[in-house]
C-alpha cells in the first residue's frame, strides 16, 4: 500500500490535465483513503484489460463493532468498483460521456474486515454489454487472506452528444 501511495502522489504531480488531477486529489478528502494499485489505468482515458485494483482503509478509526466494519467495508467497495467496466471503452471516471450508476452491489463477508488497516480490493470486469457492466471483486487483507467476495452490475449508458 505504502508504494501505491507514492505512484498515486508521483502520478497526480505529473498529471496536466488539471480536471483529472482534481479528480484524484479528492480521493485524498474521503473518509475511505484509495490508492490504486496503477493510477494511470484506474484514471486514464485509454482502453485497456478490465481489471483493476487499489488499497483502501479507514482514514479515522472506527470501533471494534463487527457489523460497522462490515458496513464500511460495503461502503468503500462501491466507491470505484464501477470503474473496472469501463476500462475497456476508454472512458475515464466521472466522464460525462456515459450515464452510469450501480444498478445492484453484493457482497459476502468471508471475515470481519480490519477497515482501520490497509485491504487489497481486486477487480476484473467479465462481461460489458447493452449498456451494462458485471464487475466481480475479492477484499483480500495484508496477508492475502480473503475477507469479502464483492459482485456488482453497472448501467454505463453513452449520452447524447446533442443533447
Amino acid at each position: 500500500p505504502e508504494a501505491a501511495q507514492r505512484r498515486l502522489a508521483e502520478w497526480i504531480d505529473a498529471q496536466e490535465d488539471a480536471q483529472m488531477a482534481k479528480f484524484a486529489s479528492r480521493l485524498t478528502e474521503r473518509p475511505v483513503e484509495l490508492a490504486p494499485f496503477d493510477p494511470a489505468t484506474v484514471f486514464g482515458n485509454g482502453r485497456t484489460s478490465p481489471a483493476s485494483g487499489w488499497w483502501m482503509r479507514m482514514r479515522e478509526p472506527v470501533g471494534d463493532d463487527p457489523a460497522l466494519k462490515r458496513a464500511v467495508l460495503a461502503y468503500a467497495s462501491d466507491m470505484m468498483f464501477l470503474r473496472t467496466s469501463l476500462l475497456p471503452h476508454g472512458i475515464r471516471p466521472a466522464s460525462t460521456r456515459v450515464q452510469a450508476a450501480s444498478l445492484d452491489h453484493a457482497i459476502w463477508f468471508h471475515e470481519t474486515p480490519e477497515v482501520n488497516d490497509w485491504l487489497a480490493f481486486v477487480t476484473e470486469s467479465p462481461w460489458a454489454a447493452h449498456a451494462r457492466g458485471l464487475n466481480r471483486g475479492h477484499v483480500v487483507n495484508r496477508d492475502g487472506v480473503m475477507i469479502a467476495t464483492v459482485m456488482q452490475e453497472n448501467l454505463m449508458r453513452p449520452r447524447d452528444r446533442e443533447g
